[in-house]
């Protein structure tokens, strides 16, 4: 699989994330896709854990907008990848349209829930998060 690493084009890192969640450890080395991709891990997860918290409060609505501004940096990032890449394989191109329609459908499910408050769809994100981790992981 791919590494998937939260830099974008205009050169941000995982700062943007830190915020998200629980306090992340800023890695050691900023070009260590090992280490970033550690720091991706225990965001998906750190928000997964705040989304099944119980409480369908302020808190847990604004877990899910930090939901969907970690999935929009990975969007932005395959979409970078996409149009800047010119001898991107075919597994790499796929890994990062999978990547933007599993974004998508992060940005939609959210809105879904935030604007009806269905509460009862948010574990579905949860999940998501938990197994795009685990998967990272490997």
């Amino acid at each position: 699989m791919g590494s998937i690493s939260l830099k974008t084009k205009d050169n941000h890192s995982d700062s943007a994330i830190r915020n998200i969640g629980q306090e992340l450890p800023v890695p050691a080395q900023e070009n260590d896709i090992h280490v970033q991709r550690q720091v991706e891990v225990r965001a998906l997860i750190s928000l997964a854990d705040r989304i099944e918290s119980g409480a369908k409060d302020v808190s847990f609505e604004d877990a899910l907008r930090s939901n969907s501004r970690l999935w929009g940096l990975f969007y932005d990032k395959a979409m970078t990848d996409r149009s800047t890449s010119k001898s991107m394989e075919f597994q790499e191109y796929k890994l990062n349209e999978n990547i933007i329609k599993l974004a998508n459908f992060v940005f939609k499910k959210t809105a879904v829930i935030l604007d009806g408050k269905d509460y009862n769809q948010a574990p579905i994100l949860a999940r998501l998060n938990r197994e795009i981790a685990e998967g990272m992981k490997n």
